[in-house]
């Protein structure tokens, strides 16, 4: 079976072909700032790719029996309507939609690093703070669907965690104090360079990050963490965040309850991948 998948991105949708337990990852545009533009752009895929279905990741929280995605994300315009529905009918083809954190997740439990875990957390960084959570293999969810919507937990000062763990705030912020404009992989290099400003930004993300998987480790005390979104490109970061999360679970003496932290085997193409295995997986 021939899948056409569709991640819906913050910044950009990015689209491959599935076939035969491979991903031919094919581009990405854009991501526009309404439905009809971002039609309009889907058009050319349905024109230009052969396919039994549509795939697609996208952020939010996927009602399943209304085919409306919840909540809100940096794309409000698939929010609060029967976009499967709609989506199936322009496709004239089966779609499913699931949130790309989930996708990430099916990726990396079915085929990736979390393959030999029973129960693993995702953190997906990207605009917002994804998540997905896995016991005994299969995903929780929720009352809702609204589990793992870790963008939503709150710091003391009121303010979302994604202010201190999205590099795309990171960078934000680093434009805000310089009128530079940069991207997550040039914040590294300045740190790295000794700028510093992206020393305090990026140490920021770390020990928010560290205090994410501390809490998360009280509550759901997984096997691992899997740490993916653009930012996971980045090798450092598992061994980083595996030092200061074992250095502060010493502290307490607690060394025995440290998950393992790897990063996601697919990176960027995790929800692309999950988003097939979810269809395959939900489509008869």
């Amino acid at each position: 079976m021939a899948l056409l998948s569709i991640d819906i991105g913050g910044t950009s949708i990015k689209y491959g072909t599935w076939d035969n337990g491979e991903l031919s990852y094919e581009g990405s545009f854009p991501t526009p700032d309404n439905y009809d533009t971002f039609k309009e752009k889907l058009t050319h895929l349905k024109q230009d790719y052969q396919y039994d279905g549509v795939a697609i990741s996208a952020p939010g929280t996927v009602n399943h029996d209304t085919g409306v995605i919840l909540g809100n994300s940096a794309v409000s315009f698939i929010h609060d309507f029967d976009i499967t529905t709609d989506l199936t009918e322009f496709f004239e083809t089966p779609v499913t939609i699931e949130n790309d954190a989930h996708c990430a997740g099916f990726a990396e439990v079915g085929l990736g690093n979390a393959k030999d875990f029973e129960n693993s957390v995702f953190i997906i960084i990207g605009t917002g703070i994804g998540g997905a959570i896995f016991i005994n293999k299969q995903l929780y969810t929720g009352t809702q669907g609204f589990a793992g919507e870790f963008s939503w937990i709150q710091k003391e000062d009121g303010k979302s965690i994604r202010d201190n763990i999205s590099i795309v705030e990171a960078t934000s912020k680093y434009k805000e104090a310089t009128g530079t404009e940069i991207d997550g992989p040039r914040l590294f290099e300045l740190r790295d360079e000794g700028d510093e400003l992206a020393i305090k930004l990026i140490d920021t993300f770390y020990d928010s990050l560290t205090r994410l998987i501390q809490n998360l480790t009280a509550i759901l005390n997984p096997e691992a963490f899997i740490i993916g979104g653009g930012v996971s490109k980045q090798q450092e970061i598992p061994s980083v965040l595996q030092d200061r999360v074992q250095t502060n679970l010493n502290h307490w003496k607690l060394a025995q309850f440290a998950p393992q932290i790897r990063p996601a085997k697919f990176n960027n193409n995790a929800n692309l991948i999950g988003a097939a295995l979810y269809f395959e997986a939900t489509i008869d």
